[in-house]
């Protein structure tokens, strides 16, 4: 009986039917979220494996769990049955309200930014920065963590989510999009990487963008961030956004760009 379409039953009502509804089962079952992290990672003694990389924990003091987006639940709570009671604490960020054992969970909103996003982000931001070159995080990034590692330097979430919704109706790419919101959040483009900084960092990705161009997935909150604020200002001059919006555009600034976050 498949288990992700959950009125199956109800929308088969004749052989072709059947088959296409088989066929998505199918599809969905590749891409469920837990089996592909149960798939992916496992524990060997003192040994990490994700997928082909293996990582010594006989040095790692501790190991943080940093989720956001809309896989981020169903993620940790694979990952924390995976490593259990080696987990330290950490933070996940979801569309969806849920509970993980050792994991402090937040729901944000999506596809706009608020407050509720603000306070997840700078909650992360905040366990960050006490770790050490001795502590492994475990980054889950995902669709729809661009809005919700929302953390403006003076701008506010109704002007961001204007932006935002502005760029959508006029057909921007989703490569512009995120450029512009890259440069508008200490969360994104590369800053929790450097926020992550010394510890050891390994992200989990999940890609909702053609081409899984790493930068670009999230709006890259841990890959290094090869656009600029000069490119941001362009997408934002291009489209008109200031005269369109009616407001002054506050708030951009430049991603990390050092190395040694990355």
């Amino acid at each position: 009986m498949p288990n992700k379409i959950k009125n199956f039953e109800d929308l088969a009502i004749n052989k072709t039917r059947k088959a296409v509804l088989e066929i998505i089962e199918a599809g969905l079952e590749a891409v469920d979220t837990e089996k592909v992290i149960r798939e992916n990672i496992r524990l060997d003694g003192a040994s990490l494996f994700v997928k082909d990389e293996v990582i010594s924990l006989k040095e790692i003091s501790r190991i943080f769990i940093i989720g956001v987006g809309k896989c981020s639940l169903d993620a940790g709570r694979a990952i924390e049955e995976i490593l259990g009671d080696l987990i330290s604490g950490g933070i996940v960020v979801d569309v969806r309200k849920g509970e993980l054992r050792r994991t402090k969970t937040y729901g944000g909103t999506h596809p706009l930014p608020s407050e509720k996003n603000e306070r997840a982000t700078k909650a992360i931001i905040e366990m960050l920065k006490g770790a050490t070159e001795k502590d492994l995080v475990i980054f889950i990034i995902s669709g729809g963590a661009s809005t919700l590692l929302y953390q403006p330097q003076n701008m506010t979430f109704f002007e961001e989510g204007k932006i935002f919704e502005y760029l959508t109706v006029e057909g921007v790419t989703i490569q512009e999009i995120n450029t512009v919101r890259k440069h508008l959040s200490l969360a994104r483009g590369g800053y929790l990487a450097e926020h992550a900084y010394p510890a050891r960092v390994i992200s989990l990705v999940f890609s909702d963008v053609i081409g899984n161009d790493l930068e670009f997935i999230a709006s890259g909150p841990t890959i290094k961030d090869t656009t600029t604020l000069a490119d941001a200002k362009k997408v934002l001059k291009e489209f008109g956004v200031e005269k369109a919006l009616g407001f002054k555009l506050r708030g951009l600034m430049e991603t990390p760009k050092e190395d040694k976050y990355f």
